[in-house]
């Protein structure tokens, strides 16, 4: 297996706004810090020792306690190390079906090097924790994965309800008939069975999610807490309260006025009030302010739970994608308000995996895989084919005559009628106009003539962007398997151990 990296400063995976966070950009710098830099996380530090309280401290303790019984020796030391004062990382997902997309473990990953890292920079022990969404209710959002090129959707009734409360033994009947059709490689098969095996032993979604992520990471010390808790809720019973009155919702809206004029869109739209009911089998929007309710019938919407998730957590930084970051920076004052210390913000790791196949393509343009991801499939043909050199000075070429002729002809007609000058001026610009939208159809015509260029630098940009998507966000982590034959966690988690967050691109 061959590899590479490519930064994220140097890559277009990021959107701008995520660029500008990572670089600490004085525009976004107001609304959230990035995770360049050992400094910030040592000034979260500092906050947090103050701020995060011993009370909160001991719940949490019994809390991961009673969600994770029968911890292996590592997760046993990260339990007893958070007892003792250790801070956290955190990333969050959704339940996804045998992880969904590939980045559900690559978050996971990402997180459990960062611990690792900061562990040294902060010299402090600083523990990896998994928070389930398990009240998300959303189905058709996690019902699906692909391998291999097979799509798998789960087929159950639609509730309503919070998805980690459902029962998973159809879905293990479900995925059993659908290996059964599909060519799988040893390692995709193993990893696919233990998860079959977790769905069909649990009693629901949420049990059978920890215990997939447990079995894939317990060794490397990640904690998974589930927010659907009802010590935790009863824990942040005030925040509720809060939030029911309408202080924190009028907060949020207020903030995510200023990131707008700022130049930034809000990536959630901020309510009256941010919260929904479980009161029933269903998940339903609170509306109005001033609703009863208790703390075991409350969820938060995604604005809320990162307030929810930092008031329970001793964290110094969350682990996200850049969708997910930019609802946080929506969140700085209200974190302010609340005097709940707001973490660094740290762009996620992506992944890429290439078949040996696709790197020889590649290689056989002279290309690097950073200049593959920096351009689009239309912009690298054009700068191979010469679209921006050679068509381009030809244009300039194949204009001189017309346009010395057009200008010989305007000569002429304007010593005629003179009063008509502007008429040909008009006429001039409409010819170089047409002169040179010839660059489209000789671009058209030099690609008919480099077929095989074409084709490979199609293929190339086809795996890179599958369905015209990012390959993590298409491809399963058991897509990764497939192409290099081997579960390549120790591989990442050591690749990532940096505070540079990137591409990470697998090649076997």
């Amino acid at each position: 297996m061959n590899y590479q990296f490519v930064s994220h400063l140097e890559s277009n995976v990021p959107s701008k706004v995520m660029k500008d966070l990572l670089l600490d950009g004085k525009e976004v710098n107001p609304f959230g810090k990035s995770g360049l830099t050992a400094e910030n996380y040592r000034i979260v530090k500092e906050k947090k020792e103050v701020s995060y309280s011993d009370r909160a401290r001991k719940m949490l303790v019994e809390v991961l306690k009673r969600q994770n019984p029968k911890l292996s020796k590592q997760e046993s030391q990260s339990l007893d190390d958070i007892a003792r004062g250790a801070f956290t990382v955190t990333t969050g997902h959704q339940l996804m079906v045998c992880g969904g997309s590939a980045f559900f473990e690559v978050k996971i990953a990402s997180t459990i090097a960062l611990a690792k890292t900061l562990s040294e920079d902060v010299d402090h022990p600083v523990i990896p924790i998994f928070w389930m969404a398990s009240e998300d209710h959303d189905f058709e959002e996690i019902a699906s994965f692909e391998i291999n090129g097979h799509l798998f959707t789960w087929k159950h009734e639609l509730l309503g309800g919070p998805v980690g409360r459902m029962s998973t033994l159809d879905l293990a009947s479900q995925l059993e008939t659908f290996i059964a059709q599909i060519e799988l490689n040893d390692a995709q098969r193993a990893l696919l069975l233990a998860r079959i095996e977790a769905y069909k032993s649990e009693p629901d979604l949420s049990s059978a999610t920890r215990r997939i992520v447990r079995e894939w990471a317990k060794d490397l010390g990640v904690l998974v807490l589930d927010g659907d808790d009802v010590q935790l809720k009863e824990f942040a019973s005030h925040l509720w309260d809060k939030e029911l009155r309408g202080e924190l919702g009028k907060e949020i809206k207020s903030q995510t006025i200023k990131l707008q004029d700022a130049g930034y869109k809000a990536q959630v739209f901020p309510r009256e009030v941010n919260l929904f009911s479980l009161e029933s089998e269903l998940r339903i929007r609170i509306d109005k302010l001033n609703h009863k309710l208790s703390p075991v019938h409350t969820s938060p919407n995604a604005l809320l739970r990162p307030i929810f998730q930092e008031y329970v957590l001793p964290n110094l930084a969350y682990i996200g994608g850049g969708g997910e970051l930019a609802y946080w920076l929506q969140l700085s004052s209200t974190f302010e308000m609340l005097d709940i210390t707001m973490p660094v913000l740290y762009l996620r790791d992506s992944l890429l995996c290439v078949p040996l196949k696709i790197d020889r393509k590649v290689r056989q343009e002279n290309l690097t895989w950073t200049e593959v991801m920096n351009s689009s499939k239309e912009t690298m043909l054009k700068d191979k084919l010469g679209y921006y050199s050679n068509l381009s000075l030809e244009t300039i070429e194949l204009s001189k005559p017309l346009l010395s002729s057009i200008d010989q002809w305007n000569r002429s007609f304007v010593a005629l009628y003179p009063e008509l000058q502007q008429h040909a001026e008009a006429l001039r610009h409409k010819m170089k106009k047409i002169s040179d939208k010839t660059i489209e159809q000789r671009f058209r015509t030099t690609k008919s003539r480099s077929e095989e260029e074409v084709k490979r630098i199609g293929e190339i940009y086809d795996h890179l962007n599958p369905s015209k998507v990012f390959w993590e966000r298409k491809s399963s982590y058991l897509d990764a398997v497939g192409i290099l034959g081997f579960d390549p966690r120790n591989i990442l988690v050591e690749k990532m151990s940096t505070i540079i967050p990137g591409t990470h691109i697998l090649i076997g």
